[in-house]
């Protein structure tokens, strides 16, 4: 949705994708596709037995940084407590509902109490 031209929306799904690198390892810049990282795989392994591009371990990095970032433990905390959105018709009624309600409040249409509150009564 278009606000005053910003764009305005509620996330659905979140996925961060990040590419990191040891730039003592790759000589030139890093890739730009996924499917670069084969040759740069053999090309590293000729130079330094043992590296590899990809590596998964996120849990150690996790472990690694929580310690010393709040932010990171809370939400830790909110992942082992959420739940997975069932896929129900109630859902969709539930999406469409907020939907109008953010158009509505930033519209300018009425407050986000008012939209909120209607919103609720058609979920």
């Amino acid at each position: 949705m278009r606000h005053h031209e910003a764009a305005w929306g509620y996330p659905i799904a979140l996925e961060t994708i990040t590419l990191i690198y040891n730039k003592k390892l790759l000589v030139g810049s890093a890739p730009t596709d996924l499917s670069q990282l084969v040759s740069i795989n053999q090309l590293i392994q000729t130079e330094h037995p043992g590296a590899r591009t990809i590596l998964w371990a996120l849990i150690s990095s996790y472990e690694k940084l929580a310690p010393s970032d709040i932010r990171l433990r809370q939400l830790k905390v909110a992942v082992d407590l959420g739940q997975v959105m069932p896929n129900i018709p109630q859902m969709g009624r539930f999406f469409s509902a907020v939907g109008t309600a953010l158009q509505i409040a930033t519209d300018g249409q009425g407050s986000a109490g008012e939209a909120l509150r209607e919103a609720a009564m058609n979920m």
